[in-house]
């Protein structure tokens, strides 16, 4: 016998499910890998061609300590941005228990900060944006380490019971959606780990 529509509607988990999951975790860095061989070495072209440079590619995903420590100083000049920057405060939707958190919503000024900084820094010849270009693809596999480093930690952090998580038992969708609900720093504080 099958459930009510307001069952199979609570069974339903989003983004396709598991295997939708499963899909953007491992699509998407191999999509974007794929881009960055298409356009740097592979001459723009999508399939590759008799000339490319496969090598190189394969080379320029090592990851480096610079990417690394670029990547670490931009992560946490964006922590402070979200933290100390003014912006307007928005409510998120109700919780289970009706209430709602508030956000700061800072981006746009944050991200203005951040072209003033990297201009700052390319004039003043304290760095070179080059080094972007240069790091490209040691950046992209800096980041997409640090991306499943940081949500199998904030899987496990938000299994506390403090957090309220929203677990489903199914550990690939629990590890994509996350399950707290609003893992804060400090607990009930205002730096929201999911929304950061």
């Amino acid at each position: 016998m099958t459930g009510t529509g307001s069952e199979n509607r609570r069974d339903r988990l989003e983004f396709g499910g598991v295997p939708g999951n499963l899909l953007i975790m491992v699509g998407l860095p191999l999509v974007t890998a794929w881009l960055y061989f298409s356009v740097r070495f592979n001459g723009g072209a999508l399939l590759p061609r008799s000339d490319v440079d496969l090598g190189g590619f394969i080379s320029s995903l090592r990851p480096t300590w610079q990417a690394a420590a670029f990547y670490l100083l931009w992560l946490v000049f964006q922590a402070g941005l979200q933290a100390f920057v003014p912006g307007r405060i928005g409510r998120g939707m109700p919780g289970p228990g009706g209430g709602a958190l508030e956000y700061r919503l800072n981006g746009m000024m944050s991200l203005w900060l951040t072209f003033a900084a990297a201009a700052a820094l390319e004039l003043s010849g304290a760095f070179s944006l080059r080094f972007l270009y240069d790091q490209f693809g040691a950046l992209l596999s800096v980041m997409t380490i640090f991306a499943f480093l940081f949500s199998l930690f904030l899987y496990f952090f938000g299994k506390r019971p403090e957090h309220g998580g929203r677990i489903t038992h199914r550990p690939i969708h629990d590890f994509w959606m996350g399950t707290g609900r609003n893992p804060r720093i400090p607990a009930g504080g205002f730096f929201d780990l999911k929304f950061f």
